[in-house]
């Protein structure tokens, strides 16, 4: 199983309270802790990743949350 280090997760959001993403970032990073073992062939070194992902308004969390760990998943796996 890879292991992922994330130094930092910083997100630049619209519309949604500060404690709305605290809760967004904790569920990105149980998601992904959920998803490595079938998403990433190999572990890498990427100094950045940057992610855009919209979503519809009115999304729940949960949603936006799954838009940014597939994001991050499929360019993880680029390359793999």
């Amino acid at each position: 199983m890879p292991d992922l280090f994330i130094d930092r997760l910083s997100l630049h959001l619209s519309g949604i309270s500060e404690e709305d993403g605290r809760r967004l970032a904790r569920s990105i990073g149980e998601g992904l802790g959920a998803a490595l073992p079938a998403g990433i062939a190999s572990p890498r070194t990427l100094p950045t990743v940057h992610l855009s992902v919209t979503a519809p308004e009115g999304s729940p969390l949960e949603r936006i949350s799954e838009l940014v760990i597939a994001d991050l998943l499929r360019q993880l796996g680029e390359g793999a």
